[in-house]
């Protein structure tokens, strides 16, 4: 990589993956507004971006903050990957634990790894909830 190994490539790794993430939830949750709603919004003289900010957009939040809730806790569960690249993080401890056979190392990075990701959903899931 141009950046070489360490926390750089692995945030630009991490992002462009989550790109993916969020662009494939938005587009998925335009595509299940109604279309019978959006051409309501059109013949009433909404233009195309009145339509997506006012209509669509509010129509697919929950979609929306799927996506995003997806890409966080999916960049916890790969971002712990990255300390194998030296990019530091809770990997550290699991991959310290790997090279050496310490397995009180591997499994306290496993729990802590996964316990992240689970409490970040769950607290993700709250807050989506509330405000949706």
């Amino acid at each position: 990589p141009v950046t070489g190994l360490g926390r750089t490539t692995a945030v630009i790794a991490l992002t462009a993956y989550n790109q993916y993430l969020l662009l494939r939830n938005f587009t998925t949750g335009l595509r299940e507004v109604d279309p019978a709603v959006t051409d309501a919004a059109k013949g009433i003289g909404m233009t195309w971006l009145q339509v997506l900010t006012k209509v669509q957009i509010p129509l697919a939040k929950r979609a929306l903050f799927a996506g995003i809730r997806l890409a966080v806790v999916s960049t916890i569960g790969i971002g712990t990957i990255a300390a194998s690249i030296n990019a530091g993080g809770l990997g550290t401890l699991l991959f310290d634990g790997l090279r050496t056979m310490n397995m009180a190392r591997i499994l306290w990075g496993s729990i802590l790894s996964a316990g992240l990701a689970i409490l970040t959903n769950a607290l993700l899931k709250a807050v989506e909830e509330r405000i949706l």
